[in-house]
């Protein structure tokens, strides 16, 4: 679809869901609140809103609760329009990387002054990265924590043992960058000797971010910081050692798999001894793929740090509605709820950000068939104080479109060496911030 006929058929969806929002049935007295719900969540998601509506409604008739559904793959592009167009909305749950661009262009209201007041939402209770991801450099808070995407180290729990090693969850914090390593090596299996091992370390990354381990946890910063980055650190020695760290297991090792797809697929192949790609939601895949294997959990692969990448769901107030304190009533319930958690989890099973209801959240994981060894390494990732985040930056998808083309298929096969294609990037992007 060319860009006049997609921005015709934003305007479209925009139009309907007006019109929606004048609805006739509401009482006149009622105040209605107007839901704008994100597809890319899922189903699951949806389902808990859609239970949490008459729940609070019953709770509170004077409030109509509105949700409005967009067509799928429209949602970022949809809001930015009902922001620009002044369309009322009083609440809306976009993902991370899309609503902290909306933060930085002014179109949440800051929260400070409701969480203040609030007796059911403690935000102290959010793991500190939850806390972090919600937060301006400038100390305003643009939403309410749901849920995390942590990314723990999985691991094949048999593969160690038929290896005679320490699992990751065992070593602890001696599962860094050398026992990972040695671990990949003994790991790698080419039984029939024709080059290619039927069992390997770890897969290649799928997106750069699967790889972000390295820089991070090695001291490696790749820009000043990750919210709102005015500078690019990509050409310094730290980033360059550990981009050589990445390359050598494909070149010199040859411990993992180049040619292995997208990671959400590839650890439950039950060929690779380690992981990091996926989150919380592993059972699900493993049972997906009706994997039999034993498995378990560990923190990340550590080195001066040991923290974990993580994405972070939230709830915010668009600066266009015209209910502010009645929406924020509508987010207490949802976040603030013992009720609303029980059900989050139920339909979702995702790893809540408050801490207070985790331990509910790991009987759910535990219940399910093959569950991992050390799940509670799932609570202990999540709330490491190592943890970072999505660069949350405008020019980060420009970024990830420039440099992952060429690290996997420059660096990572050898034709260009990291410390050329680091300094390519580095000046890309500092014309970016400069903004030339």
């Amino acid at each position: 679809m060319n860009r006049p006929a997609r921005k015709r058929m934003i305007w479209c969806v925009v139009f309907a869901i007006v019109l929606s929002l004048a609805s006739p049935y509401a009482v006149a007295s009622q105040k209605v609140i107007h839901h704008f719900q994100n597809t890319a969540h899922g189903t699951g998601w949806l389902n808990w809103v859609q239970e949490q509506i008459p729940r609070f409604e019953a709770q509170n008739p004077d409030v109509k609760i509105e949700l409005s559904v967009p067509a799928t793959g429209s949602t970022a592009d949809t809001f930015m329009v009902f922001i620009a167009s002044g369309v009322g909305l009083d609440v809306s749950e976009l993902v991370l990387r899309m609503a902290s661009s909306v933060a930085v262009q002014g179109g949440y209201m800051d929260l400070r002054p409701f969480l203040q007041r609030s007796s059911k939402i403690a935000f102290d209770a959010y793991v500190p990265i939850a806390r972090a991801a919600m937060t301006r450099p400038n100390g305003m808070i643009w939403g309410v924590p749901v849920d995390l995407y942590t990314v723990p180290t999985h691991y094949h729990a048999d593969m160690f043992a038929r290896g005679g090693l320490a699992t990751p969850s065992q070593l602890g914090k001696g599962w860094n960058f050398d026992t990972a390593l040695t671990a990949s090596k003994r790991l790698t299996i080419d039984r029939d000797g024709d080059g290619t091992p039927e069992e390997w370390g770890t897969h290649n990354a799928y997106t750069l971010w699967v790889y972000r381990n390295a820089f991070e946890n090695k001291g490696a910063k790749m820009f000043d910081r990750d919210i709102e980055p005015t500078r690019s650190l990509l050409n310094t020695p730290k980033v360059i050692e550990a981009l050589h760290w990445v390359a050598d297991l494909h070149l010199v090792h040859n411990v993992a798999n180049f040619n292995s797809g997208n990671y959400s697929a590839e650890f439950p192949k039950g060929i690779f001894a380690w992981s990091l790609g996926t989150g919380p939601n592993t059972s699900q895949l493993l049972a997906q793929a009706n994997a039999d294997f034993r498995w378990g959990v560990a923190l990340p692969i550590g080195g001066t740090k040991q923290g974990a990448l993580t994405a972070v769901n939230s709830l915010q107030i668009p600066v266009t509605s015209q209910n502010p304190d009645v929406a924020w009533r509508w987010i207490e319930f949802l976040a603030g709820s013992p009720e609303s958690w029980q059900s989050y989890i139920t339909h979702t099973t995702r790893l809540p950000a408050n801490q207070k209801y985790m331990a509910l959240w790991l009987k759910v994981i535990q219940s399910m068939p093959n569950p991992p060894e050390a799940v509670e390494n799932y609570v202990e990732t999540a709330a490491h104080p190592d943890n970072y985040l999505d660069i949350l930056s405008p020019h980060y998808a420009r970024f990830e479109q420039i440099a992952y083309p060429l690290i996997r298929n420059d660096v990572l096969q050898g034709r260009r060496d990291p410390r050329s294609v680091l300094e390519d990037l580095h000046q890309q992007m500092t014309a970016l911030f400069e903004g030339k």
